[in-house]
């Protein structure tokens, strides 16, 4: 057979080829961003926390997240003010965003973890919120203990896709935040002469929702991918004698997405000398890892972008001090977030997910970060 006519197309008889269906236009290609604001309130702390009633998200389109800006102002200041180690951040305390039925999404915890998972959980590529819109003023300046922060709470997993934004347009089922102020103490290792009055305000990220075609006519998606798939942050505390101990999960039946341990101390102190060295990590009595404090911290520097030496905590682009975030969305490029969802570990309610090592005394804490896919999520 002459090489001319390997592999030729067969003709069809009665005309030509039927057409491709043409492609559906991407959900965030038919979208816009949207942001508008919702809350803005100010109070003064005090020796009382001050609880702030839930307040209602407005409904448009679909949730991406929330923006939370917290200012805090001091004034005639004389003291030598030092901020706690969970400060400024802990000045919100109890905070979550719940969903229409009042079912916790991301929380509740305080500030300090909310800035954990921003800084961790794999949403911008500028993790750390200690880089912009962040003040800390130390010192017995006038202006001493004023603060400033600004963090996200996520509801969309992947900004690139869509992937896990909610459908927000019953202005009669809101999702809420709700957070408390904490006393006027907890910020500080030494406080201001007067305390600071504190300003919260919060900005939905929200897509629009899209038109069924656009303007040339193209049949458009008008919903993020897997619609419904639902990502949660929570926090659960595990008291650990000293030695070797293996810590049990309780949040299994979903898809893992991020952990973050932090361990504290009798004294609540954050320590990070004393997390177990090496750490090892099963899924239903599998060995996922074994893996060394020091190589823990170079994935953590590899992938989240941070600059500073080991040995300083706390600081923009530096380890925070007994905190080891252990992520599953770094497979695509090697720096968390945007992922495919390739490396999330699968589980169901019989699942067992543990953690084995030895252990100063103290109490271990973990944030879960876990997602609920819905058909078409190819999970």
């Amino acid at each position: 057979m002459p090489a001319s006519t390997l592999g030729a197309p067969q003709q069809r008889s009665g005309g030509s080829a039927p057409a491709a269906p043409a492609a559906l236009v991407p959900f965030v290609r038919a979208s816009r961003q949207h942001e508008e604001p919702f809350i803005d309130l100010t109070n003064t702390l005090g020796a009382s926390t001050i609880a702030v009633s839930p307040q209602d998200i407005p409904a448009y389109g679909y949730l991406r997240s929330v923006l939370i800006l917290v200012e805090g102002t001091t004034t005639s200041n004389a003291a030598a003010v030092t901020f706690a180690a969970d400060g400024p951040f802990n000045v919100l305390s109890d905070f979550a965003l719940t969903d229409v039925n009042g079912q916790p999404i991301v929380g509740p915890f305080s500030g300090y973890e909310l800035m954990l998972i921003n800084k961790y959980g794999g949403y911008a590529r500028r993790h750390d919120p200690r880089i912009v819109e962040f003040l800390a003023t130390t010192g017995s300046g006038g202006s001493g203990g004023s603060f400033r922060f600004l963090l996200r709470v996520p509801v969309e997993i992947n900004p690139a896709t869509g992937f896990g934004a909610l459908a927000n347009m019953n202005a009669a089922a809101t999702y809420k935040l709700r957070f408390t102020l904490n006393t006027s103490a907890a910020p500080y290792g030494t406080a201001p002469t007067n305390p600071p009055s504190v300003r919260v305000r919060c900005w939905q990220e929200a897509w629009a929702q899209p038109a069924q075609t656009n303007l040339r006519g193209q049949q458009q998606a008008t919903s993020p991918p897997a619609s419904g798939t639902t990502q949660y942050w929570s926090l659960a505390s595990y008291a650990l004698s000293a030695g070797t101990t293996r810590v049990q999960l309780s949040r299994v039946g979903n898809l893992v997405r991020n952990l973050i341990l932090v361990f504290r101390d009798n004294s609540n102190v954050r320590q990070d000398a004393n997390f177990p060295d090496p750490l090892q990590f099963y899924w239903d009595s599998r060995l996922i890892f074994n893996r060394g404090m020091r190589v823990n911290k170079g994935f953590a520097a590899e992938r989240y972008d941070l600059q500073v030496a080991d040995g300083t905590f706390d600081q923009a682009l530096a380890l925070d001090a007994g905190v080891m975030p252990i992520d599953f969305t770094s497979g695509d490029d090697g720096s968390a977030g945007f992922e495919s969802g390739n490396l999330y570990i699968p589980t169901v309610q019989s699942s067992r997910l543990e953690f084995l090592g030895t252990f100063s005394a103290g109490t271990l804490q973990v944030l879960t970060n876990d997602i609920a896919p819905l058909p078409g999520a190819g999970y």
